[in-house]
C-alpha cells in the first residue's frame, strides 16, 4: 500500500450522510464529483508544534472534545476547528498509508466534528438486515465489531465504531459510516481486503467489507443491544433510567463534560428521544464466540 500523498486538488466522499472534502485519496470510498462539503479535512504541517503542550504529556491517547483535539502518540494528531466544519491533521508516523489514515480520521475526529455540528453520535457498531438496523453498544474490548462481523453474511455493515443518528417518521435511523471493520487476526474475514492499523492496542487488522450502502441512505433502527459480559447468554429488556444512562454514557460529547447549557440540553433531548423510539436490550454473554441467543432474537425481530 502506498504511503500518503496529499493532493492540491481536493477530493470529495460521502460518509455518515455527509459530503466530506479531503486532501488525499481514500481508497475504500468511491469519489464524488466536486460538491459542497459539510466537513473539510486538510493536512497542517504545523499542527504537531501547535499542540505540543497537549501532546507532550506522553499519553498514548489524547481525546479532548471540548478543545477539539485527538491524537495517537507517534501516529497522528487532529484538531477540529470552526464548530466542526474543518479538521486539520498531522501525520507523525512515516509508515501510515491512505487506508489507515482515512480510517483514523473518519472515526474519532469526524465524530467530534459532527457532534460540534449538533448531530447525535453514538459509539456503536451496527448491521443492516432486511432494511432494518440492529445496533450494538459496549465499551471497547466487549465485542461490538465481532458481533457485527458475525451477521455480515446475512446483511451489510452500517458502522463498526461511530454511528450518526437522526429522528424522523416516529422512528430513529442510523446512517452508514465507512465500509471498514477492525478485527483480531484470529477473527479475520479471509475474503476481504485488509490493511494494518498503526497503533492499535490489540493489534487488530482493518478489513474492507464487500456489502455496504455507498449512497448513505439512513436505516431505521429495529433493536439496540447493550453488550455485557456474563457467565451465560441472556437477553432482557431495558427500561427507564438504565436505558437513559447507558445511551448517555455511549454518546459522543465533550470530554470534559459540556460547558454549554444549550448543547448539553440538545444532547439530553437526543438521548431521551432515542430511548423512546428504540427497543433496548441487555445482551449478557460470556466472552466467547457463541451468539446463539442474539441470532434467535434478531431472527424473531425480522
Amino acid at each position: 500500500m502506498n504511503l500518503i500523498q496529499t493532493d492540491l486538488k481536493k477530493k470529495f466522499y460521502k460518509a455518515f450522510g455527509e459530503i466530506i472534502q479531503i486532501d488525499f485519496e481514500i481508497p475504500f470510498l468511491p469519489p464524488l464529483h466536486e460538491s459542497l462539503s459539510s466537513v473539510s479535512i486538510r493536512e497542517s504541517k504545523f499542527l504537531n508544534k501547535k499542540l505540543f503542550s497537549t501532546l507532550s504529556r506522553k499519553k498514548p491517547l489524547v481525546l479532548d472534545h471540548q478543545k477539539g483535539i485527538f491524537s495517537k502518540q507517534d501516529i497522528f494528531c487532529a484538531e477540529i476547528l470552526d464548530t466542526g466544519k474543518n479538521i486539520e491533521y498531522s501525520v507523525l508516523n512515516k509508515n501510515l498509508n491512505n487506508f489507515d489514515l482515512g480510517f483514523k480520521l473518519l472515526t474519532h475526529p469526524i465524530s467530534a466534528a459532527l457532534f460540534q455540528q449538533n448531530h447525535f453520535i453514538l459509539h456503536c457498531s451496527a448491521i443492516e438486515i432486511n432494511k432494518k438496523a440492529f445496533i450494538f453498544i459496549a465499551p471497547s474490548t466487549h465485542g461490538k465489531s465481532y458481533i457485527a462481523s458475525r451477521f455480515m453474511g446475512r446483511g451489510r455493515l452500517i458502522c463498526e465504531d461511530i454511528g450518526k443518528i437522526i429522528f424522523k417518521d416516529q422512528g430513529a435511523y442510523i446512517y452508514p459510516a465507512i465500509p471498514c471493520i477492525k478485527l483480531n487476526k484470529k477473527n479475520n474475514i479471509n475474503k476481504f481486503d485488509s490493511f494494518t492499523i498503526q497503533g492499535d492496542a490489540r493489534k487488530r487488522q482493518g478489513y474492507i467489507v464487500d456489502k455496504f450502502d455507498f449512497e448513505n441512505k439512513p436505516v431505521e433502527i429495529q433493536n439496540c443491544y447493550f453488550l455485557i459480559e456474563g457467565r451465560s447468554e441472556k437477553i432482557t429488556k431495558v427500561f427507564g433510567k438504565d436505558s437513559f444512562k447507558r445511551i448517555f454514557l455511549n454518546s459522543v460529547s465533550p470530554i470534559p463534560r459540556n460547558n454549554c447549557l444549550i448543547s448539553e440540553q440538545k444532547l439530553l433531548d437526543n438521548v431521551s428521544l432515542f430511548t423512546e423510539k428504540c427497543k433496548l436490550f441487555d445482551y449478557i454473554r460470556p466472552m466467547d464466540y457463541k451468539i446463539d441467543k442474539i441470532e434467535n432474537h434478531i431472527e424473531k425481530s425480522l
